[in-house]
């Protein structure tokens, strides 16, 4: 998962902005939209963007995860985490 993308969907999907995220958590702007860029995050930053939006990322990243095991039948240090699931079981 591109967690910077996700999140911009999720403002988007939700009707709000850039300009309201940066507000809320706060930074400038052009700090969110490089966030929207980043394709990893610090938790503390992601932290404070699931509070302020009422979205659990962490949730989304660990469905993510429980897909990959499902599809490797397990997760080791071969597993390619980098690698979109080829199978979605969202609906």
């Amino acid at each position: 998962m591109h967690i910077g993308n996700h999140i911009e969907e999720v403002i988007k999907q939700d009707g709000r902005s850039a300009r309201w995220l940066a507000e809320r958590i706060p930074t400038e702007r052009t700090n969110v939209y490089n966030i929207f860029h980043r394709e990893f995050i610090d938790t503390r930053l992601l932290m404070r963007i699931s509070v302020v939006m009422n979205h659990d990322f962490f949730a989304d990243l660990s469905e993510e995860f429980n897909e990959l095991v499902l599809l490797e039948g397990e997760f080791n240090e071969t597993t390619d985490i980098e690698q979109e699931p080829s199978v979605s079981t969202k609906k």
